[in-house]
């Protein structure tokens, strides 16, 4: 779609990632990219007791601070890292594990089921060091619950 290029969402659904590095991920399907859209889920997803979120420097994310540590990675001037702080790992999983299903296995989605399909991806990727039976049995474990 003509200027739609990166942040646009004029043909794109945005989706927020959230991941604790060595645990797992969660995503959630938003209907745009406001503060006010992105702080609730936020919230209720990350700890009070969190030390610290790390994201980019999209403005949506500019109330953070007031709960948490805040530190951001300025991607605009090429600052993808300072030591430990970073986004690549929610980056990653959204291009290896989102991005490349969505292009190839499941080529044409509903924009009304994105969000089972990221409830897919959270999934297998929260469960990514089980072998297949074993994410089966975790599988059908959260179905009996």
């Amino acid at each position: 779609m003509k200027n739609s290029q990166g942040r646009s969402f004029k043909d794109k659904t945005p989706v927020l990632g959230i991941l604790q590095r060595g645990t797992g991920v969660i995503c959630k399907v938003l209907k745009d990219t406001t503060s006010k859209s992105l702080n609730a889920p936020i919230l209720r997803a990350v700890s009070k007791h969190a030390k610290a979120v790390y994201s980019d420097e999209w403005s949506g994310y500019k109330t953070i601070h007031k709960v948490f540590n805040h530190y951001v990675v300025d991607h605009g001037r090429k600052i993808y890292a300072v030591g430990d702080i970073h986004t690549n790992t929610i980056e990653a999983f959204l291009s290896n594990y989102c991005k490349r299903a969505l292009m190839g296995t499941y080529s044409k989605v509903a924009k009304k089921h994105l969000q089972l399909y990221f409830d897919e991806f959270s999934f297998r990727y929260n469960n990514r060091r089980y072998n297949g039976v074993n994410r089966f049995e975790v599988a059908m474990c959260q179905c009996l619950v």
